[in-house]
């Protein structure tokens, strides 16, 4: 089960994070921290709103994550913690995740919550396979987005993901039609150089 809540040294983590990023993916993220009380009050709002819309559904995303990730295990209880910064995040060693509070819709929701989820799910049993097969730690970061294009098939969900990856997130798709096997996706994208 999803809990979803603020806390403000989260919200620090999150921003702190762009900040030293300065750039991923081809966004270019803010300087400064920007928490404001205004902002932690309408976390503290959104984290109910996001209940509202992800509970329902949650049984569902957990199944369809699982296909994808089969060697992977739902949590029993996870908190997503929100954010008030642009940046959402999966924070395994910590055991949690943050999605920025800025998504307001039911699907906009549904599909941040299963990305950040699915990285978690990632880093839990696929880390260690995708180093053997050769993934360096930095390619595991550009590994995780490129795997949620899976969603759609499976989950509906229309994950765009970062124009940067958008050849790799062809082949995966391609990858996925073929084998239903996130291993050798996983193993493919390597050797095709991707």
């Amino acid at each position: 089960m999803i809990i979803f809540e603020y806390n403000k040294s989260v919200d620090k983590r999150c921003w702190g994070r762009l900040i030293k990023a300065k750039t991923m993916f081809g966004m270019i993220f803010p300087v400064k921290f920007r928490i404001t009380e205004h902002k932690k009050k309408e976390c503290k709002f959104q984290a109910i709103e996001f209940k509202k819309y992800w509970q329902p559904s949650e049984k569902y995303f957990y199944k369809g994550l699982l296909k994808i990730y089969s060697k992977a295990k739902i949590p029993s209880r996870l908190i997503c913690y929100l954010n008030s910064s642009p940046y959402s995040m999966d924070d395994f060693e910590k055991g949690c995740i943050s999605v920025s509070y800025k998504f307001k819709t039911p699907d906009k929701v549904k599909r941040v919550v299963a990305h950040e989820l699915a990285h978690f799910l990632f880093r839990q049993a696929y880390t260690k396979y995708s180093l053997k097969v050769g993934y360096s730690e930095t390619q595991l970061e550009d590994l995780k987005e490129i795997l949620t294009v899976l969603h759609k098939p499976v989950l509906g969900l229309d994950d765009k993901g970062y124009k940067v990856h958008a050849k790799q997130r062809t082949q995966a798709l391609k990858l996925w039609s073929k084998y239903h096997n996130l291993e050798k996706v996983i193993s493919g994208l390597f050797k095709n150089k991707i």
